[in-house]
């Protein structure tokens, strides 16, 4: 099995695994891969600061334009990256997770540990990444430097931290699910070990969408529900779906009843719209 997004907590890979173990897996039956485990570590990453927040985009400009709005998206969201080697990293990785297949991925799950740094340099945030275990040898992983196509999660600090050699980094990360995506947060906290942190950052990907408040607004219990085209041409198709009609003449009473004068085009959508109805 493999339909895992470079997170592996986000994506269909937990519905469909749980409907194969339900329904298909005889008690005997063995997934491949077997386990995963998620580990983090902090790291300098200078290029990919670079390239996710170009100098262009921070700080004044002359032309007046104010890219603030853009730098906290991308402060607060979770970046994909590629990472060439383990060489930037700040401190050995951590585990943050030790999942078997034979069980259904978290919908809900945190995390809390922390670094103790190794190294002193400038800290340019924590990446993640997970290694699957095929079978008992094999392991496969998206980790820096390694071939796999995922690439590496990157949570950015809001600036390029000075840390110092025996500086401890405390990291939490959690994730919300719902269906096939969710919501992350985290935290940094930087500082001497067992002293006052210098530096703290919190996080979430909610503060990443560009939601009006206007567009929040569509989602009072007081609104009035209002179908555009699409959703007309939906409650007609589902109406007509009788158990009497075929599709064939289901679109005919869409060409008849709808502008659309096309017979083809008419069961394409039909078709398309049927799928709600044999969706499990």
């Amino acid at each position: 099995f493999e339909d895992f997004l470079a997170n592996l907590l986000e994506g269909p890979a937990r519905e469909l695994l749980d409907l194969v173990r339900e329904t298909l897996l005889a008690p005997d039956a063995r997934i491949l891969p077997q386990r995963a485990r998620l580990h983090a570590a902090p790291l300098c990453a200078e290029s990919q600061r670079a390239f996710l927040l170009p100098p262009a985009l921070v700080g004044p400009r002359s032309d007046g334009l104010d890219f603030g709005p853009i730098v906290e998206l991308q402060m607060n969201d979770m970046h994909q990256a590629q990472i060439d080697d383990a060489s930037g990293f700040l401190a050995p990785p951590l585990t943050m997770m030790d999942h078997s297949f034979a069980e259904s991925l978290p919908r809900n799950w945190s995390f809390e540990g922390s670094f103790s740094l190794d190294t002193a340099g400038p800290l340019d945030g924590v990446c993640f990444w997970f290694d699957l275990q095929i079978d008992d040898e094999v392991v496969y992983s998206n980790a820096p430097g390694q071939p796999a196509i995922w690439g590496q999660m990157l949570l950015l600090t809001p600036a390029r931290w000075v840390a110092r050699k025996g500086d401890r980094l405390a990291f939490s990360l959690r994730f919300d699910g719902h269906a096939d995506r969710g919501f992350w947060g985290w935290s940094f906290a930087l500082g001497p070990e067992g002293g006052e942190a210098r530096e703290r950052h919190q996080a979430n990907t909610f503060a990443s969408l560009p939601l009006a408040s206007a567009t929040l607004g569509h989602y009072q219990p007081e609104e009035t529900v209002r179908l555009n085209l699409r959703a007309r041409e939906l409650a007609l198709v589902l109406s007509l779906a009788d158990g009497q009609r075929s599709a064939a003449d289901i679109a005919e009473e869409l060409v008849r009843r709808t502008d659309l004068d096309d017979p083809d085009e008419a069961l394409r959508r039909v078709f398309q719209h049927l799928e709600i109805l044999r969706a499990p």
